[in-house]
């Protein structure tokens, strides 16, 4: 039982703050963390539980994106490509069709990604604090 012998004996669940402790935290008796706790109830209770890293292989991948380096670089990929688009508008001017043919379709394909990945996160960055704001 959770917190068996102690004032908060059955309690219904934990706050999400316990979370970063739950290796730490151990019963009275020092025998087990919370977090054996929690795999051993599930592995009795509801097995299917413990597929859960099954059914979202992409986390583990994600864990390790650093989100503020991730939005950088996103956000010099935009200036570069506004660089470039500048560039273009001069060479229209001193009529340098070469550099005009070849970097002009590619400038609006590549704009078009960086916006749209600048947009996505933009929109993770909005649902992330929205769920954070939930707990």
């Amino acid at each position: 039982r959770l917190n068996a012998g102690t004032r908060k004996a059955d309690a219904a669940g934990i706050k999400l703050t316990s979370l970063t402790k739950l290796t730490t935290t151990k019963t009275n008796d020092n025998k087990m963390t919370l977090l054996y706790y929690i795999v051993r109830t599930l592995d009795v209770k509801q097995p299917s539980a413990l597929k859960l890293p099954e059914m979202f292989p992409h986390v583990a991948l994600a864990r390790r994106v650093n989100l503020g380096t991730l939005e950088g670089e996103i956000n010099t990929a935009f200036k570069k490509t506004a660089e470039v688009k500048k560039t273009l508008a001069a060479c229209e001017k001193d009529g340098d069709r070469p550099f005009i043919d070849s970097m002009g379709p590619w400038i609006g394909e590549a704009d078009a990604r960086v916006a749209k990945v600048k947009r996505a996160i933009e929109r993770f960055m909005y649902d992330y604090e929205d769920l954070t704001k939930s707990f």
